[in-house]
């Protein structure tokens, strides 16, 4: 899967913020998101922000 339709990257925030102690690293978070490559996922959300 190349990342969940129903959130899109500006979403990612939103997701995040209710479980930053839950969420250590890019990885999981990118994982969370539904995007399998967190390098791809870093790349898309500095492009957005």
């Amino acid at each position: 899967m190349d990342g969940n339709r129903d959130l899109p990257i500006k979403g990612a925030i939103d997701f995040l913020e209710p479980r930053l102690r839950e969420i250590d690293r890019v990885s999981e978070w990118a994982r969370s998101m539904g995007y399998e490559n967190s390098k791809r996922f870093s790349r898309l959300f500095r492009k957005h922000f």
